[in-house]
């Protein structure tokens, strides 16, 4: 359950799609102590997998999602870093973990 986030417990979601959601993100910004890792992708690959993967033009939630290349990098900035302290925020270049 939400209210039984102990500080020395650590806990994931994998939700892809909660940081275009302004709605989810700022419920989960309420949650004290939430720290937030996001898994950035190089644009120019990002679209190409949209593209290659059939992207839709509507969110899971019913929402039109435009179709540009820093559609998702905008949306990362309105919803993640205007709502959520840096000291909370871990962005994460998907390069990065494939290097490694």
């Amino acid at each position: 359950a939400i209210g039984d986030l102990a500080p020395d417990r650590i806990r994931g979601v994998r939700a892809t799609c909660a940081a275009t959601e302004e709605m989810v993100m700022r419920r989960l910004a309420r949650i004290p102590g939430l720290r937030i890792l996001v898994v950035l992708r190089d644009p120019l690959a990002q679209l190409d997998s949209m593209l290659s993967h059939g992207f839709g033009f509507f969110s899971p939630f019913g929402q039109e999602t435009g179709l540009a290349i820093v559609h998702t990098a905008s949306l990362f900035a309105k919803n993640v870093l205007a709502l959520f302290p840096a000291s909370r925020v871990l962005p994460v270049p998907l390069a990065q973990l494939k290097a490694e």
